[in-house]
C-alpha cells in the first residue's frame, strides 16, 4: 500500500483528508497524471519522495495528522494554494521553504496548526494571505520570513508560537502589510515594533496618514 500506480504526466492537485492515515482505508483523493506517488500516511515509516513538482493545489486536510510525513516541500514550487488544515498535526515536518520560482499565494486556515515547524521561509513565494490560525500552536517555530507580497495575516495566525520573537521575524523586500487580525501573535514574544516599517498607511478621521492599527494582534 506504499505506492499508487497512476497515469503518466505530473500531479496537478491533491484533495481530501488522510485523517491521520493510521487505517489503510484512509483516503487521499488525487487528481493526477503522475506515474506513481508514495502514500504519506502516518503508518508509513520509510519516508516519502520529494513533493511532486507539478502539484498546484493541496486540498483541505489533505495530510492532516500524518505524523510520519517528511515530504520535501521545497520542491512544491507549482503549488498556488495550501488548503485548510492541510498539514495540521504533521509532527515530521520541521521546515517549510518553497524553492525559487514558487507560485504559492495563499496559506489556508490552520494549514500547519500544531505541526513541528521550526523555520518557515516564504521569500521565494507570492503569498498574499496567511489565513486564520495557519501556524497556531507551532510551539517550535522560531524563524519566519514573510514574502514581499504579504498583505494580510489572519486572526490567531501565530497564536501559541511560544518560541517566536521579534528577532525571528524577517521580511522580504518592500513587504507592506494591510491587516493583521486579532490575537495573531498571542502567546508569542513578537511585538508591534517589528512591523512598523512594513505597515500600509491609511487616512484617519482627521485626514492624517497613519499606519494601520494592528494593536489587536498582540492582545494577551
Amino acid at each position: 500500500h506504499g505506492v499508487i500506480g497512476l497515469p503518466e504526466g505530473g500531479i496537478e492537485a491533491v484533495f481530501g483528508n488522510a485523517a491521520g492515515g493510521d487505517a489503510i482505508t484512509a483516503q487521499v483523493f488525487v487528481y493526477t497524471k503522475a506515474t506513481e506517488l508514495t502514500r504519506p500516511y502516518s503508518h508509513y515509516t520509510g519516508g516519502v519522495e520529494p513533493f511532486p513538482a507539478r502539484v498546484e493545489v493541496i486540498g483541505d486536510y489533505a495530510f492532516a495528522n500524518c505524523a510520519q510525513l517528511t515530504v520535501g516541500l521545497s520542491t512544491a514550487t507549482a503549488v498556488k494554494s495550501i488548503g485548510r488544515g492541510a498539514f495540521s498535526g504533521c509532527t515530521g515536518i520541521t521546515e517549510f521553504a518553497p524553492g525559487e520560482g514558487s507560485q504559492l499565494e495563499r496559506i489556508g486556515a490552520f494549514a500547519f496548526e500544531k505541526s513541528w515547524l521550526s523555520s518557515v521561509d516564504l521569500s521565494n513565494t507570492k503569498v498574499i494571505d496567511i489565513d486564520a490560525g495557519a501556524f497556531s500552536g507551532c510551539v517550535w517555530l522560531a524563524s519566519f520570513t514573510f514574502s514581499a507580497e504579504i498583505e494580510n495575516i489572519g486572526v490567531n495566525a501565530f497564536d501559541g508560537c511560544a518560541a517566536l520573537a521579534d528577532s525571528g521575524i524577517h521580511f522580504t523586500g518592500g513587504a507592506t502589510i494591510k491587516w493583521i487580525g486579532d490575537f495573531a501573535f498571542r502567546g508569542t514574544d513578537v511585538t508591534d515594533k517589528v512591523f512598523i516599517e512594513h505597515l500600509a498607511m491609511v487616512t484617519n478621521d482627521e485626514g492624517v496618514q497613519v499606519p494601520v492599527d494592528i494593536s489587536g494582534a498582540f492582545q494577551p
